[in-house]
């Protein structure tokens, strides 16, 4: 069990406006699936997290509780602003690299 894994998905879930059932029917699985995950901890297999991720717009390391502040949530935005997004956030992390490897 991944400590906050249910908690993060139930809110990313909700975040996208989305019910269990929906999720499930998305991912080919039960909807009791998708209620364990949530609810009794149950861990996802890492294709279903996977899947999960790019369902709810986050990375995996946020559902897994890696990234905890740095989630960005993009839900009404389309898909060339979400590319244009990640170009940024792209930029900004080489600039950080680059930074550290200048110290």
């Amino acid at each position: 069990m991944i400590e906050g894994l249910s908690m993060r998905l139930k809110k990313a879930r909700k975040r996208k406006q989305m019910s269990q059932q929906q999720v499930a029917d998305y991912l080919g699985i039960s909807r009791e699936n998708i209620s364990q995950y949530e609810t009794q901890g149950v861990t996802p297999v890492t294709e279903t997290l996977m899947k999960l991720a790019a369902l709810y717009d986050v990375s995996a390391d946020y559902l897994l509780g890696i990234e905890k502040e740095k989630a960005v949530f993009v839900n009404g935005l389309n898909d060339t602003q979400k590319e244009a997004l990640q170009r940024v956030a792209d930029e900004f992390r080489e600039d950080n690299l680059k930074n550290m490897n200048n110290r």
